[in-house]
């Protein structure tokens, strides 16, 4: 069993495959002078029961600088194992800002255990590290710290000024929400828009390699439904643009996210799931004022906004950044409502039900369910 990481629920074991990308049509944002966009990614997949060694958690460089263990920290996964025969539907995941590829491997390696292929992606120079399979090595971009130092002003200045008592309707909310983040993060929107571009160019090529013959995991890919989008924080907000922007992204999984950008008071069209924090919601707002596709908002009690990565089940200092939700509870949540949210709306399954959540730990807000 494994240790820290929970262990997988479904019946699928569950491999990690990793490959780097080069965006050619595209140069590094920002006015940073190294070539073309290089994005590095993890594959979890549903895999055949061949026997292997466990893989350890993440990346020992990047553990030892947190003082979080490695030497005990496997994960019920294993490295290139052979890909179950037949193809499965997939979700992209992006992290947040200033973390890494890895951070949810609970919720992608527990989706991949349920037959699908989760392929999480690494956003040069605003992922706290990335390691590309050639050994090179990019680290955070310091000069971009300023940008979620600028949206937690914007969260701040937002949530003093609004009586939340005397708020009409979500729309007006949504539009004075929108008229601070345009005064305080001009320049996130820019760096949005390039993560969506990074998720719209990882399908272009996943599209491409489903039909080369000596791709690790050709032929394992069912598009026919579209493809699912999950992302932590400003990785949400990512995948809520790639959302509206790509309409080959069928549904949207939402991770304590903020909401702006070209998707910014409009309707995405697309199935949308929110889970987070209480009062980050009044940073989301769009999709519950906007959307005529099914929306489902689930805040969390007693959780924080890291709480919905896998430092909930990691062993270190700061509790406070994840919340004191027991986190195998959280981990039964999350898991159900992901389930729940990708079978509905990439499997098409019709015989899925919402699950049922205490009032205890979570509430539920829902719209437009008939549609």
């Amino acid at each position: 069993m494994p240790k820290y990481i929970p262990k997988p629920t479904g019946e699928y074991r569950v491999g990690i495959y990793k490959m780097d990308m080069v965006d050619n049509s595209r140069k590094n944002t920002y006015h940073i002078p190294s070539g073309n966009r290089k994005l590095a990614m993890w594959f979890f997949y549903p895999a055949d029961s061949g026997l292997t060694e466990k893989m350890h958690y993440g990346i020992e460089e990047d553990l030892k600088k947190l003082n979080i263990p490695w030497d005990d920290n496997f994960i019920e996964c294993y490295e290139n194992i052979e890909p179950v025969r037949g193809s499965f539907p997939c979700i992209i995941y992006s992290h947040g800002y200033n973390s890494n590829l890895y951070i949810n491997t609970a919720f992608c390696a527990d989706m991949a255990s349920h037959g699908y292929i989760v392929v999480s992606i690494s956003h040069p120079y605003e992922a706290s590290t990335i390691y590309y399979q050639d050994g090179s090595i990019i680290n955070f971009h310091e000069p971009f710290a300023k940008i979620a130092e600028n949206l937690s002003i914007a969260e701040s200045i937002r949530y003093a000024g609004l009586n939340l008592d005397f708020i009409s309707s979500y729309k007006t909310l949504a539009m004075r929400q929108q008229r601070i983040f345009r005064n305080h993060i001009r320049e996130a929107r820019d760096h949005i828009a390039a993560w969506a571009q990074d998720n719209s160019f990882v399908l272009d090529k996943l599209i491409e390699l489903n039909q080369e013959s000596d791709f690790f995991l050709s032929k394992r890919f069912d598009f026919a439904k579209g493809v699912g989008l999950a992302g932590h924080s400003f990785g949400g907000c990512a995948a809520v643009n790639s959302c509206y922007i790509d309409k080959r992204f069928c549904c949207t999984l939402n991770f304590d996210g903020q909401v702006f950008g070209a998707c910014s008071l409009q309707d995405i069209k697309r199935p949308y799931m929110r889970i987070g924090q209480s009062l980050s919601k009044y940073a989301a707002l769009t999709p519950l004022a906007y959307s005529s596709a099914p929306v489902y908002d689930i805040s969390i009690k007693n959780v924080a906004h890291m709480g919905y990565t896998d430092l909930m089940y990691l062993p270190h200092n700061n509790k406070g950044m994840v919340g004191k939700l027991p986190n195998d509870i959280l981990f039964k949540i999350t898991t159900q409502l992901s389930h729940f949210f990708f079978n509905k709306y990439l499997r098409e399954r019709g015989d899925v039900v919402f699950p049922e959540i205490s009032r205890k730990y979570a509430k539920l807000e829902s719209l437009n369910l008939c549609k």
